[in-house]
């Protein structure tokens, strides 16, 4: 897909940092207690890392929450 000239223009003036994602886990599911456990390698360029987790219950309940951290 060929970006048009004035998309191309936006991105190269947008001072927001891009995104990428470290860890996709669709298919993780809770334990009893409401806890899962998953774990992921950091990309060494990557000093701030935003966590977003979005879940769906049984029962059609939504949910989300967010956490931030920085590698020194």
């Amino acid at each position: 897909m060929k970006k048009s000239k004035e998309y191309l223009k936006i991105e190269e003036n947008s001072s927001k940092p891009k995104s990428n994602t470290l860890f996709w886990g669709p298919d993780i599911m809770t334990d009893s207690s409401g806890k899962a456990t998953f774990s992921f390698t950091n990309n060494e360029k990557t000093q701030e890392v935003l966590i977003s987790v979005d879940g769906l219950s049984a029962g059609g309940a939504c949910g989300s929450s967010t956490l931030q951290y920085s590698l020194k």
